[in-house]
């Protein structure tokens, strides 16, 4: 379903629906923890007909896609908000591959 449809449902505007959606989408980031990540895909796909690229991380030791953004690399990788705790120092026997 469309956001605009979204929209109409209450009688609100589409900015107030991705405002609320981008407020929870960030709060479920904040609680997300990274640590047990282990091996960090990246795949880039084209969202539409031309040169419209998104970037889709992923965690290739579980079922679940890390972070999604527009755009191609190497341009997504610095803005990736869990880089910091991806990159954090891990044990060698544990590090299996980036």
């Amino acid at each position: 379903m469309a956001v605009s449809q979204i929209a109409q449902l209450p009688g609100v505007s589409d900015g107030r629906v991705w405002r609320t959606f981008g407020h929870y989408v960030d709060q479920t980031h904040a609680q997300e923890n990274f640590l047990t990540v282990i091996s960090v895909g990246l795949d880039e796909t084209t969202s539409r007909r031309g040169h419209n690229y998104m970037s889709l991380f992923h965690d290739l030791d579980a079922p679940r896609g890390l972070y999604a953004c527009e755009g191609r690399k190497p341009r997504p990788w610095p803005s990736l908000p869990m880089r910091s705790r991806l990159m954090a120092p891990v044990p060698r026997t544990s590090a299996r591959s980036v």
